[in-house]
């Protein structure tokens, strides 16, 4: 019988031994289904848990050196491409980042801060720059990872998410209903409840009791413009974020029209050499001011750094182009629903009939698609089995009505 503890100490066992490069969660559900003999397609979530908490405490443990940077891997640590807003909240220079490290990092973001309900440490209350990415005011543990997704891509630079740009048309009963599940499988593991807390506990104890510092936590030497606003000379990244909203929200510094917008004051001017910026540009203004502690490379150049910045700003950005049949819709009336219009993919073209369709009238398109082919599991009508055409888009056999709409963005230009 494959109960979920039973379930939890196989994949524990799998992963000990694992090369994490190359694994994924699928690998380890095939091997589960072998060795239980049982379907064990409602469980993803419980063995994507698992692997994640796992891969967690793995990073606990202190490293004898700073390792060298990873080469792009695959499986559990595909290098993907970052949002500019999920690269600014987690201090990720170089935009990339495989997602169990984002995982990691999100969730040392979370801690650090004390994000979590004191009474349910499953529900996050996110602070006001997570607020702001993920446009929601609170989340649970396990729906976290369907906001990081709409910040995650791979490969294709020119598809990472402008922010703002349609996660607000995201169903907010798709986390609503997933997290339903999820609380009616707690209850049917209350026992264990208990002893989750306790481990839980003397994890935090652990984290309390100190240790070397590395990657985000590493604390960096700042310069003595930058001291003015966060009143330290050595921080690590994430605290240097953290001072400055705190200095932001104290002087009342963003834009009432636009809280992503912040208007500088008078010192702080001096010191970025910019009258304004968004709460994203704001964490390259300040490699201007950081360097590792004992380096004897100088400080960057502020103003040459807010020069270039604003020269790349002016420089038009390319549009995805291509024919579309003669036979089209005027701008923005296609199909229900409104929002901005935008060219579809040769895939998705082949899927809705349509060459240009807002956002919601394209999933619409697509659901006419799957109900008018009988593409929906019988046994779970919450999975699409994808057909040749579906395949092209999603890239992959089967999909869920939850995981559908992430696949989009790489297949929708703006028109």
């Amino acid at each position: 019988m494959a109960s979920t503890p039973n379930l939890v100490a196989f994949v524990e066992n799998e992963l000990k031994d694992a090369d994490l490069d190359n694994l994924t969660a699928k690998d380890i559900r095939l091997r589960a289904e072998a060795h239980f003999g049982v379907p064990l397609e409602s469980q993803k979530d419980v063995i994507k848990r698992v692997i994640q908490e796992y891969v967690a405490k793995l990073d606990e443990e202190p490293a004898a050196e700073e390792p060298e940077p990873a080469k792009k891997g695959s499986g559990l640590q595909k290098e993907m491409l970052l949002s500019e807003g999920l690269a600014a909240l987690l201090g990720i220079e170089s935009g990339k980042c495989a997602r169990t490290m984002v995982t990691k990092k999100i969730w040392a973001y979370i801690k650090e801060r004390n994000l979590q309900d004191p009474s349910d440490g499953r529900k996050i209350l996110m602070d006001e720059p997570m607020q702001a990415l993920f446009n929601r005011k609170t989340c649970t543990m396990f729906s976290i990872n369907k906001l990081l997704s709409k910040h995650l891509y791979v490969d294709d630079a020119s598809q990472v998410m402008v922010y703002g740009e349609n996660i607000k048309e995201e169903p907010e009963e798709e986390y609503e209903e997933e997290e339903a599940e999820y609380e009616e499988e707690e209850e049917d593991r209350k026992p264990a409840k208990s002893k989750s807390k306790k481990n839980g506990a003397k994890k935090r104890k652990r984290e309390s009791s100190g240790g070397g510092s590395s990657g985000i936590h590493a604390p960096l030497e700042i310069s003595p413009a930058l001291q003015q606003l966060v009143g330290a000379a050595e921080l690590p990244r994430t605290e240097i974020t953290s001072r400055l909203w705190a200095y932001i929200r104290e002087h009342d510094l963003q834009n009432p029209d636009d809280k992503r917008q912040i208007l500088w004051d008078a010192l702080a001017r001096e010191v970025f050499c910019v009258d304004s910026c968004t709460m994203f540009r704001m964490a390259k203004l300040v490699t201007a001011h950081v360097r590792s502690v004992g380096s004897d490379v100088p400080f960057g150049d502020p103003e040459a750094l807010a020069a270039e910045l604003a020269e790349a700003d002016a420089q038009p950005k390319p549009k995805k182009k291509r024919k579309s049949p003669a036979k089209k819709g005027k701008k923005g009336s296609a199909g229900g629903g409104g929002g901005p219009t935008f060219e579809l993919s040769d895939e998705l073209y082949q899927v809705c009939g349509e060459a240009q369709l807002t956002r919601p009238a394209t999933v619409k398109a697509i659901w006419d698609y799957i109900k008018g082919n009988d593409l929906q599991n019988p046994n779970d009508r919450r999975e699409i089995i994808c057909d040749e055409k579906l395949h092209a888009v999603f890239g992959q056999p089967t999909v869920t009505m939850f995981s559908m709409n992430k696949f989009l963005g790489p297949h929708l230009t703006r028109a």
